[in-house]
């Protein structure tokens, strides 16, 4: 690659930035990191912001945030609090301290940018601010681009008409479940479907005992009450078990962690010609996503679908006993310990 191309310069940039603020930073416990998130919320109404914003802000990964966000806490500069419009979510909010060091700080991030663009011209520095913004929201690539076609919206719908009866088919196994009931119950229904078209399963998660998670006081439920309409959201994927008659590389990757498990379908056709399913495995996103990472253009690709085979579940629990038999108390128990890790829920960020 050209050292010279204007995407290298740019990321060299932001670098040398970075290595002239972490020192100045140090007195105030910060890293660069974590400044640009303080800054961020400086910004906002009330001094809050949900996580999914400060997200969106910086491009950065749910894992990457919740870190920093973990960090900022223990240090005392965040708190989170129970969203006062939506209390299924959580903000991230300013403590007192954070409050207190914002003159500091904001002073420390004008003289920052003063430094780092002395060499140049009042008018070069706002042409470069301008030509970063439009870089930054730039119109749709061509369709000829192959970023742009991973991100199409749409798909085929003659080539989705097998996965919806997949799923369809997949959310009647996972209903053979539902009788086994624990202090939880759950049942699978089709949801709507994703931007391609791509379908979806919900999970309706209750307690059996008919107290809805917002009414509880069990410990779990003051968690799980923060998973919207008490549903969790499956991402089927596509595992062909025979000779691909259709390319599930696109149906297979995704941009966007918003769900809260995935349902692996391992398919091929019967003797009448017919899609079946020969084996489902059934897992939460973040055990789908452990040790892996999405490619540069933020796109998760190349999940190894056939890797999972320690969370496939019976086709039929009465045949055999089943380790998937009380999925409820399984999937309340998954759920918690999404939220315990990231503080929300992948479907509702």
């Amino acid at each position: 690659m050209d050292m010279d191309n204007a995407a290298v310069l740019i990321k060299k940039a932001a670098l040398e930035y970075d290595k002239a603020a972490n020192p100045l930073l140090v007195p105030y416990d910060l890293t660069i990191s974590q400044y640009k998130i303080l800054m961020f919320l400086y910004g906002q109404p009330g001094r809050s912001a949900k996580v999914v914003d400060i997200e969106r802000c910086y491009s950065m990964t749910h894992p990457t945030t919740i870190g920093l966000l973990d960090n900022l806490e223990r240090k005392g500069f965040v708190i989170r609090i129970q969203n006062p419009e939506d209390g299924r979510s959580k903000l991230v909010s300013l403590t007192e301290k954070a409050v207190c060091l914002e003159p500091d700080l904001q002073e420390l991030g004008d003289t920052l940018e003063t430094e780092f663009t002395q060499t140049l011209s009042a008018e070069e520095r706002a042409q470069l601010v301008l030509l970063l913004q439009k870089l930054l929201h730039r119109p749709e690539q061509n369709h000829s681009s192959p970023v742009n076609r991973r991100r199409t919206h749409t798909m085929d719908p003659n080539n989705n008409i097998h996965r919806v009866d997949l799923a369809e088919k997949a959310k009647d196994i996972l209903n053979l479940y539902t009788p086994f009931k624990t202090d939880y119950q759950v049942s699978f229904a089709m949801a709507e479907a994703d931007e391609k078209g791509l379908p979806r399963i919900a999970a309706k998660l209750v307690r059996t005992d008919g107290i809805p998670f917002a009414e509880s006081t069990a410990p779990m439920d003051r968690k799980l009450r923060h998973m919207k309409d008490q549903t969790a959201v499956i991402r089927p994927f596509y595992l062909p078990a025979m000779k691909a008659e259709f390319n599930e590389d696109e149906a297979n990757e995704f941009d966007c962690l918003d769900f809260d498990y995935a349902a692996i379908i391992v398919y091929n056709k019967d003797a009448e010609g017919q899609y079946a399913i020969k084996g489902i495995y059934f897992l939460p996103t973040d055990a789908f996503i452990h040790a892996k990472k999405p490619d540069a253009d933020g796109v998760w690709r190349k999940m190894g679908l056939g890797s999972y085979r320690m969370h496939q579940i019976s086709l039929d629990p009465r045949q055999k006993f089943a380790r998937s038999l009380y999925m409820a108390l399984r999937m309340s128990e998954a759920l918690e310990y999404e939220y315990d890790k990231y503080g929300f829920y992948f479907s509702n960020p």
